[in-house]
């Protein structure tokens, strides 16, 4: 029954490309070298918070609505990120986003320089491998053209196994 009756939404259905959920430390190089190589460049829709999000406006159901409102959903993995409030609540979120229809929707960035905690392994292995970027992001710049190619191309791919081989 699954699959004959539930159809994936396409990328033009969506109200933006991605979704970036990053915390305070990054904030520069997500408004500035991200949105300058994911949208000025190559035309994509951003959802910034720091940029799009009504202050004030960091509650459960907004971030909900937002990444329902993205084709694709990026977190960026970063000491700041792993230690803030939201952090817990933003990863099961995510989660909730990777379904059988969806099982590509969620992008993870994760800063090189991090040591990943083991409590958050449940998350890691939840996302496809393919889906996992690692990049210097505090001594990183715009300089990198692979990473961004391959960060537009996952943004950009389908989410579905179904779309791949339509």
């Amino acid at each position: 029954m699954i699959g004959r009756h539930i159809k994936p939404r396409r990328r033009e259905e969506f109200k933006h490309d991605v979704c970036i959920l990053y915390a305070d430390d990054v904030y520069q190089w997500v408004c500035h070298t991200m949105l300058a190589e994911l949208e000025v460049k190559r035309g994509l829709k951003l959802f910034i918070r720091d940029r799009d999000q009504i202050p004030g406006d960091d509650k459960p159901p907004e971030l909900y609505d937002t990444m329902d409102d993205s084709w694709k959903v990026v977190v960026i993995l970063t000491a700041g990120f792993l230690t803030s409030d939201f952090a817990s609540t933003t990863m099961s979120m995510c989660l909730s986003f990777i379904t059988m229809t969806t099982p590509n929707r969620l992008m993870l960035i994760m800063d090189s320089n991090v040591n990943i905690p083991t409590n958050i392994d449940f998350f890691l292995e939840s996302v496809h491998e393919e889906n996992i970027y690692r990049y210097d992001i505090t001594n990183g710049g715009a300089d990198d053209p692979r990473f961004w190619n391959n960060v537009y191309s996952g943004i950009t791919a389908p989410n579905d196994n179904m779309d791949r081989i339509r």
